[in-house]
């Protein structure tokens, strides 16, 4: 294997006499103050490019809202049936709702606009247009309202603080990575492991 700049092993002590290392890329970004050090085992840049990394860590947030709107907005934190095949079946309904309203507010939006849709918003003015249908028509119908369910567009000043839930985790973050470069005696061990690895 070419090595070039970027290439690291993640090696573990005590796994060295009989595992071979794994050989990852490394690439550092940043992520408004701070540095970021990210590990992919896609070694060819021409397959993925920082850039490329950068900008699918930076569309991870998109992720994690998916799931508070998931787990908060559709109040589905514990599935409610009483056996696993069926909490799967509750699960997967409550994600293909998720979806299906995420499409609809992004069906709403004005044409060569950027959806940026609430799904609170949304399913309170679905909820409402079901429980109200027949008898009164808000401006604009259904549609009118999920044009209008918005995100805050609000840039926040101060760090967010949570309330200090009974089960909120208070993990130290694992902070920068430990890089150096391998001994004599690394190299000439992983070179040993690696000969009698079997293609994949």
């Amino acid at each position: 294997m070419r090595e070039y700049e970027g290439i690291v092993y993640l090696w573990p002590d005590r796994r060295r006499s009989r595992n071979e290392p794994l050989v990852l890329r490394c690439v550092q970004i940043r992520s408004g103050p701070r540095r970021v050090v990210l590990l992919t085992s896609v070694l060819d840049r021409s397959e993925l490019s920082d850039q490329d990394v950068a900008q699918w860590y930076r569309q991870r947030w998109h992720v994690e809202v998916n799931f508070r709107s998931l787990k908060q907005t559709l109040g589905k934190r514990k599935m409610l049936s009483d056996a696993p095949h069926k909490a799967q079946v509750e699960l997967d309904w409550a994600v293909m709702g998720l979806w299906l309203l995420a499409l609809t507010l992004a069906d709403a939006a004005p044409p060569g606009q950027r959806c940026r849709g609430s799904i609170a918003t949304a399913l309170r003015a679905v909820r409402r247009a079901m429980r109200d249908r027949g008898r009164r028509v808000p401006a604009g119908g259904l549609l009118g309202q999920l044009r209008r369910a918005r995100r805050d567009g609000y840039v926040r000043d101060r760090r967010k603080n949570a309330r200090d839930w009974p089960h909120k985790k208070h993990d130290q973050p694992c902070g920068q990575p430990t890089i150096r470069t391998a001994t004599r005696m690394e190299v000439r061990q992983a070179k040993e492991l690696m000969k009698h690895r079997v293609p994949a």
